[in-house]
């Protein structure tokens, strides 16, 4: 056969096949050397030692060749596994009952691997459909007055040989010094699942998460009409789509439209909704009615620039003098109304002001 090296930052990689390696007897170790102008690779008849012991290749072969490459290699960003390119879709593995050999604490952060009773699942990165739905549905929830803490990716370990890491998670928030996973399931989880998704291990991650004491999985579809399952332990799955609102009491203060999830404009406005609640304002029209009452001609010229400036720096924004000066000094509604929308999005101050 023949087949086409890959650039991994400074390294030149090969795929082989599970068969071909199977064949050749190749497991977890290999002599590499050049004979007569050839390229030659061989097993190393050895024994495993730690937590290889008595693994069954066969079993789990796509996730074990990836596993085993960054161990060989001593690199985390050299695969030598065929990968998806769609998000989270998983390898594609032959479940078997026995426990798997993987422990959570055996998984560095950055691995691109859950761990399901012990097998580990290939995390592939996440298509455009996937990564832009997923970073507005986390702004919308991270930002809701009742959250404490909320992550992005963040690793749960309910037990030993799992570890779940739902798109989006809300928990409770840990100690200064808390390191490593996080210990048990989050109370909500959100998955976006688009093309690719392995609909199979999809299931079994929603029933880890449940019978852990996660209280709601959101499974966002990004392919097709759009709509959001709703899981919840002891209950069937039922659906909310566009026009609809969903609602996790306990969790979150406000419910979120549907559309909050997935649609850009639609979250922000629910993200500019938390933010000024966040600093003690019902809505966008509170603010403007503050204004009034302090009997301020150009009341709402002022309270949206009150609004704008409280919002950088309720988000850790700086705010310096200059800037400041320039948001106050503003007497054009519709300027402060564009410059307030980006305060709940922007990274730097200065961004405020870039053209439209």
């Amino acid at each position: 056969m023949k087949a086409t090296l890959r650039q991994i930052g400074d390294f030149r990689c090969i795929i082989i096949p599970a068969p071909l390696l199977a064949e050749c007897e190749i497991e977890d170790r290999i002599d590499l050397f050049v004979e007569n102008g050839r390229i030659v690779i061989s097993p190393v008849k050895a024994p495993r030692a730690g937590w290889f012991d008595d693994y069954q290749v066969d079993k789990d072969s796509d996730a074990w060749q990836g596993i085993t490459a960054r161990h060989q290699a001593g690199y985390h960003h050299h695969r030598a596994t065929p990968m998806t390119t769609e998000p989270r879709a998983m390898s594609k593995i032959r479940r078997e009952p026995a426990v798997g050999p993987f422990r959570a604490d055996q998984l560095r952060e950055g691995d691109r691997y859950e761990l399901s009773n012990g097998h580990p699942l290939y995390c592939a990165p996440a298509r455009r459909e996937h990564a832009a739905p997923n970073l507005i549905g986390a702004a919308v929830i991270d930002s809701d007055p009742a959250v404490e803490w909320a992550g992005v990716d963040a690793g749960f370990t309910p037990a030993p040989g799992t570890l779940r890491a739902p798109d989006v998670a809300v928990a409770a928030p840990a100690g200064t010094d808390a390191d490593g996973w996080i210990p048990g399931a989050p109370p909500l989880a959100i998955e976006y699942a688009g093309r690719g998704q392995d609909q199979a291990d999809l299931k079994v991650k929603i029933g880890e998460l449940l019978a852990a004491g996660t209280r709601y999985v959101w499974v966002v579809r990004v392919q097709g009409p759009r709509r959001v399952e709703v899981h919840e332990a002891g209950q069937p799955p039922r659906l909310v789509g566009a026009g609809e609102v969903l609602a996790a009491p306990g969790i979150l203060r406000n419910p979120i439209p549907v559309e909050a999830l997935y649609d850009r404009a639609a979250g922000h406005r629910a993200t500019l909704r938390n933010l000024l609640q966040r600093e003690g304002y019902d809505s966008l029209e509170a603010v403007r009615k503050e204004g009034h009452k302090e009997g301020r001609q150009e009341g709402r010229e002022e309270g949206m620039a009150e609004a704008i400036l409280a919002l950088l720096q309720g988000r850790g924004i700086p705010v310096d003098a200059p800037l400041e000066t320039r948001v106050r000094a503003c007497r054009e509604r519709d300027t402060l109304h564009r410059w307030l929308l980006r305060a709940a999005r922007v990274e730097r101050g200065e961004q405020l002001f870039d053209a439209p």
